[in-house]
């Protein structure tokens, strides 16, 4: 076990052909990751941002809704 970590960390300090090969490829994975995970953040936040549009929406047609039937409550009073 000792003799692959040393050969492992002797290729990472030499800087041998396939261990720079194998990290590029790492990086690449990582980078591709990174991207796929922004974009379902974005897709989250985006439904997010329409639930929050709808209940502030929402909140305004009932406020609308109970001015309205205050209103009707009103003029049912001021007419008995």
């Amino acid at each position: 076990m000792d003799n692959i970590l040393s050969i492992i960390i002797g290729q990472i300090l030499h800087g041998g052909p396939q261990i720079i090969a194998l990290l590029i490829l790492i990086i690449g994975l990582f980078l591709y990751d990174r991207r796929r995970l922004t974009k379902e953040i974005a897709k989250k936040d985006e439904r997010l941002n329409k639930i929050v549009d709808e209940y502030y929406k929402g909140n305004i047609t009932l406020s609308e809704s109970l001015n309205a039937i205050r209103l009707v409550l009103f003029e049912i009073k001021t007419k008995l």
